[in-house]
Parts: C-alpha cells; sequence; structure tokens
C-alpha cells in the first residue's frame, strides 16, 4: 500500500531549489500591516493706516512672509514688523490711493475709512501665487494593481484572481501618488512605510521605512521619482531579495513647511509580497524557465497513488491562483509557529507550512483518518483539488477539515507553496521505510525463540 505522508506518508512534496553552482537539485519537505486648509488672509490692522509721504513708495511694500496655509505679503498683514501700518501691496489698481506729488488723497480715507464703517477693504485674489497652500498632502495611492497593469504583469502575479498588489521580492515595482500640489524637492520630503506582524518594529525588519532616493542601488528598500506630472507623482520601488514575505500595510509621510501629514492605514492599498523564484539572489531562485513555469506557474498536475504493484494516477487541480486561495495560504502563515520575522528564509516557511497541513499538532488544514469510515466528512478519495479544501479551512476559521490521506495532504502542501512563490511538486513513494530512532536503518527485534518483541519493534516498512 501507499506509504503515509512526509514522515508518515509515501506522498511528498519536495522544495525544488538550486544550490550556489547552478546545478538543480530537490529538496525533500520535512514535518514539523489631516487636511489643510488656506489661511483665511493676512490680519488686519488695528490703528488707523499712516499717510503716504509724497514720492514715496510704501514701506514694506513687495515684501513676502509666511503665514499659515499660504506666503503672504507683509503688506497684507495690517501691521509691519516695525509695527507701523502697511499699504495693501496686492491690492488693485484702481484701489490703490494715487501718490504722485500734489495729490493730497491719503490711505486713511481709504483703508481706515473702510474699515471704520465695516466693510472690509480688498483682499488679494484666491489665486495668487503668494497664497497657495504650501502644506503637502497625499490625496490618493494607486498601486497599479490590476492585473493588466505593469506590475502584476512583470512579477508573474497577473494570474492571481486577487485585487491586492501582489508582488515578488527583489524586484521593483511602481506606485502612482496624487499629491496636494506639486512636489517641492528643495523643501518637501517624502518617504513610504511598509509594515506587517502583529508587532511591526523597525529592528526586526517589520516596520520598513523607504526613502526617496535619486538612483535605486538594488538590494534595498528604496523608491525612486521616475515621472513627475503636476501634483501627480509615479514612483519606482526596490525591494531585498530577502525581504519578508506575506501582506504589508502601506502607509506614505509628507514633510513639507507647514509639518508632517500621514495618509491613514487603509486595507485596499496592502501589499502582498511573494517568495521571487525569477530572482537570482532570492534562495528560491530557479534559472530554468520551463522548470519554473511547471513548478510555480502550473496550476493543475497528476498525483500518483496505490501500492507497487498496482500504481493509480489523478489528476489534482492545484489551483493556486483561484479566487480565495492567497488569502487561505496567508493565514495558515500567520497560523503557523513562524514569526513574522522569520518569514523571509524559505526553509523556516516550507517546515512550517508542512506542519500546518496535518491537523494533529497545530489544529491544521487537513484531519487524517484511514479507518475507511468517513462519516461526517468527505473521503480523501473524493478530493480532486485543493481550492475547496482551503477555502473551507479558511472561511470555517482554522477548523481542520476531514478527511485526507497521502496525496491529499501532498496536494494542499504544493498548492500553498507555489502559491506563496516556492517551487513545489508532489512525489509518490513505495514501499516506505520509517525508521523511528535515527538509526538509518530498519530493526526488528526477537527473543531468543525468534519470536517478536512487539515493544521495541517500532520501525516499519509499507
Amino acid at each position: 500500500m501507499c506509504s503515509s505522508w512526509l514522515l508518515h506518508c509515501s506522498v511528498q512534496v519536495c522544495f525544488i531549489s538550486q544550490d550556489a553552482g547552478g546545478a538543480g537539485g530537490e529538496i525533500p519537505v520535512s514535518g514539523h500591516r489631516g487636511g489643510h486648509g488656506r489661511g483665511a488672509g493676512a490680519a488686519q490692522g488695528e490703528g488707523p493706516v499712516e499717510k503716504v509721504a509724497e514720492g514715496k513708495e510704501p514701506e514694506g511694500k513687495g515684501a513676502v512672509s509666511a503665514g499659515y496655509g499660504g506666503a503672504f505679503l507683509s503688506c497684507c498683514r495690517g501691521q509691519s514688523e516695525s509695527g507701523d501700518a502697511a499699504v495693501d501691496a496686492a491690492r488693485p489698481d484702481a484701489t490703490r490711493p494715487d501718490t504722485t506729488p500734489g495729490n493730497t488723497t491719503d490711505v486713511d480715507n481709504g483703508v481706515g475709512r473702510a474699515e471704520e464703517d465695516g466693510v472690509k477693504p480688498p483682499q488679494p485674489l484666491i489665486g495668487d501665487n503668494e497664497l497657495q497652500d504650501v502644506s503637502l498632502q497625499v490625496r490618493s495611492v494607486d498601486l497599479l494593481k490590476s492585473q493588466k497593469e505593469q506590475n502584476r504583469a512583470e512579477h508573474q502575479t497577473d494570474q492571481y484572481l486577487s485585487d491586492d498588489l501582489i508582488i515578488r521580492r527583489g524586484q521593483t515595482f511602481q506606485v502612482a501618488l496624487d499629491l496636494s500640489r506639486p512636489l517641492n524637492s528643495d523643501t518637501d520630503k517624502l518617504h513610504l512605510e511598509l509594515k506587517t506582524g502583529p508587532r511591526p518594529l523597525v529592528s526586526k525588519g517589520t516596520h520598513i521605512i523607504i526613502p526617496l532616493v535619486e538612483e535605486l542601488k538594488g538590494g534595498q528598500w528604496q523608491a525612486k521619482i521616475m515621472e513627475q506630472d503636476g501634483n501627480r507623482i509615479r514612483l519606482s520601488i526596490s525591494s531585498p531579495p530577502t525581504a519578508l514575505i506575506g501582506r504589508y500595510h502601506l502607509t506614505v509621510v509628507t514633510r513639507g513647511p507647514k509639518g508632517v501629514a500621514t495618509t491613514p492605514e487603509d486595507l485596499s492599498n496592502d501589499i502582498i509580497m511573494l517568495f521571487n523564484p525569477w530572482c537570482m539572489d532570492d534562495t528560491v531562485y530557479m534559472d530554468d524557465e520551463e522548470e519554473r513555469q511547471e513548478y510555480v506557474l502550473n496550476d493543475t498536475g497528476r498525483i500518483y497513488y496505490g501500492t507497487e504493484k498496482q500504481i493509480g494516477a489523478r489528476t489534482w487541480n492545484y489551483g493556486q491562483f483561484s479566487e480565495g486561495v492567497l488569502a487561505a495560504c496567508l493565514y495558515i502563515l500567520e497560523k503557523s509557529d513562524v514569526l513574522a520575522p522569520g518569514r523571509g528564509d524559505p526553509v523556516n516557511v516550507v517546515r512550517a507550512i508542512t506542519a500546518m497541513i496535518n491537523s494533529p499538532d497545530d489544529r491544521g488544514v487537513l484531519e487524517g483518518n484511514w479507518s475507511g469510515d468517513y462519516a461526517g466528512g468527505t473521503a480523501p478519495t473524493a478530493w480532486s483539488g485543493s481550492v475547496d479544501i482551503l477555502k473551507k479551512y479558511h472561511e470555517e476559521g482554522g477548523m481542520p477539515v476531514k478527511y485526507g490521506q497521502c496525496w491529499v495532504f501532498s496536494g494542499v502542501t504544493t498548492t500553498v507553496l507555489r502559491c506563496l512563490g516556492v517551487p513545489a511538486r508532489s512525489v509518490t513513494n513505495f514501499q516506505s521505510a520509517h525508521d523511528t530512532d535515527v538509526s538509518l536503518t530498519i530493526d526488528i527485534y526477537f527473543n531468543e525463540n525468534m519470536e517478536a518483541l512487539n515493544s521495541l519493534n517500532s520501525d516499519s516498512v509499507w
């Protein structure tokens, strides 16, 4: 008969890897994320406005000072820095007093009298450059995440039926930002932040600050402005090939003359990071495109079962791109023993996933049953793919799905690993040996009468 799964199963999942020299190999899998306002205007002076001497320009005319909500002409503020009243230099010429020699009309007959009558003097036009709000905020974030967008196509994730931005580590991706005004490189600062796991910390690599740089160096978290068109900028963002996989929450922080603004966390702006078999510096890299297509992107396959003298085969729908499967795989990863800081190592992730597929130790995905009585669940032979199993496990809050056997465990494990970007395949073994004492031999103990000592015989072959 078919041996048990992994340590107890003949149907195993192989983690397809490659050594530094480029030779392919297989490593058998083992068990065990405020608003701005425009200033109301210049403050009005309290005292009468002094007369302008003949032949002289008003003191302070044309000087500019910063005010809340924009840049204001100092003469618009009612009082100059010296404390003397000043003439509104931004006022339309039709209302500005005539100061040519011989003219006795003074400012008091204009602005001062208007204020006494309760009528506001003429104000600068809202559209004046001097009044434009200098605060910098992000109005919207476009992750360019649809299946037809550049990001999904370049990262080989356009087959996933998901609304999230799904990318692979060690590879650049693009994000577009709509700002409240054009970015000024001389006075404005901007950076992005990514957070993953329950307690994001910079020291643990779970809180990432992505600076804006002139040129991307690669191999690290950085962002570069690729295009700027008015208030809209397009960023190219690079990630290291060792980045943690999983779901990240994205925020954008801007800093300008008026202070700091941070976008709120929005689930629609989450980013999902996967392993990258196309990146040479990623541990899971494969240099053969045909093998990548088979062991990462192929969503169907054949699994063998039975005994060495009666081998059967069945088609299995891995379905790693099906709707809801990626969310279920991330849920399994979060339930596993691998904490967020350890999710950059594929070995840790693979071991955690294989342990999570079998239910006894971790309330994992599948409950095994070899009794022949499958009441209260589904017979292992009735399953033809992983999608229904994974979605059921996720939707029911992590309740083990009934029931599975060797090939079912293997098929589901292959689905999860391929979904997360780890090359994997199902392998069936017949006449399996189970060594329980790490002697690398199958030991059978007998007494002096050549009777088996069952209390000592825990190794087996089947």
